[in-house]
């Protein structure tokens, strides 16, 4: 990883304690990406987003989730 703003070692640290808490969380590692830029926003991260969202945050049987971009 190349995020130099943000490291791994926070990010995991991140993780396990909301696992821990027990709260939904996914982290998804961008191989050669940096602190944001443009391999955050391609089509296959913004469904995985969506789809986190819409398992975690929306109503369950919420129709107007289902045309989410």
């Amino acid at each position: 990883m190349n995020d130099k703003t943000v490291l791994l070692d926070q990010s995991e640290r991140m993780r396990d304690v909301y696992s821990d808490a027990g709260l939904s969380i996914a982290l998804v590692l961008i191989e050669n990406a940096g602190h944001g830029g443009k391999q955050f926003h391609n089509a296959d991260n913004k469904l995985t987003m969506i789809n986190f969202l819409k398992r975690h945050i929306l109503p369950q049987g919420n129709a107007s989730s289902e045309n989410a971009e």
